[in-house]
């Protein structure tokens, strides 16, 4: 195969990973802005738990998207920020409230789905 053809699946790869993180980014944004009421029904699970697996998520799926360290900590930061600012907003959304055990969930994710990202791709690349 050249490497014209590693190239092409390379990008397209690159561009499927952030098409899923910016959906993914999306659908936290708007589910976490609903009425509560207004929710699917969710299994019956701490919503700590919720928040870092959707925010862990967010950071697994930006990993092959941005490659670079520098990428991953400012998107690292960026989702940090999105998550507090949600927090904020949950104040005028009926049934919602700001907490911080929901924002440092939300680090928590973020910081583990990158970690967990940068060490198998650091395995992979030791292969």
């Amino acid at each position: 195969m050249s490497s014209d053809g590693i190239l092409t699946r390379i990008e397209k790869l690159t561009a499927f990973c952030r098409l899923v993180f910016w959906l993914g980014t999306a659908a936290v944004t708007a589910l976490s802005l609903l009425p509560q009421d207004a929710l699917p029904p969710l299994p019956d699970i701490s919503d700590k738990i919720e928040h870092a697996g959707a925010y862990a998520m967010l950071a697994v799926a930006a990993g092959p998207a941005w490659m670079r360290f520098e990428a991953h900590a400012r998107i690292a930061v960026a989702l940090i920020v999105l998550g507090g600012a949600i927090e904020i907003a949950q104040l005028w959304v009926p049934g919602r409230s700001a907490e911080w055990g929901d924002f440092a969930a939300d680090i928590l994710g973020v910081l583990a789905g990158f970690t967990a990202f940068r060490t198998r791709a650091g395995r992979a690349a030791r292969v």
